[in-house]
């Protein structure tokens, strides 16, 4: 009986160091996830604060995108006006060289005319002359 109540005894001990084992095994555990959980978190809140800074990021470089393209329609309007100045000069220029052989043609037109009434008046005179010399006879 003696023996029974021993063996008990022991197991009691042996269950009391198996349960505190087993308690601070569980308290390990607990601790351990508990570590795990905190990291998890801070983990999230990095995550958090980096996606909150690359979407800083990434507005900023939105924002210059759009500044860059705003720039590059402006230089491709800018571009454009200038080549319709440029043509449009052309056309001034070409206009100009048609109002100047027209101007030409118009001196010497009106040299003809002059030379054609330097003429008519020469020649009237002479009909003047030879009437006179006429009358006179």
């Amino acid at each position: 009986f003696e023996n029974r109540i021993l063996s008990l005894e022991q197991k009691i001990v042996s269950l009391k160091e198996s349960n505190s084992d087993f308690k601070a095994s569980k308290e390990q555990q607990s601790n351990e996830f508990k570590s795990e959980i905190s990291r998890l978190l801070n983990d999230k809140d990095l995550r958090e604060k980096d996606n909150s800074k690359q979407q800083g990021e990434i507005a900023i470089l939105q924002l210059k995108l759009t500044e860059y393209i705003s720039q590059q329609l402006q230089g491709e309007e800018d571009f454009r006006q200038l080549v319709e100045m440029k043509e449009k000069e052309k056309e001034t220029n070409v206009q100009m060289e048609q109002l100047k052989d027209s101007l030409s043609d118009l001196k010497i037109e009106m040299k003809n005319l002059l030379n054609e009434k330097v003429s008519l008046e020469t020649e009237f005179d002479t009909f003047k002359k030879k009437s006179l010399k006429r009358n006179e006879e």
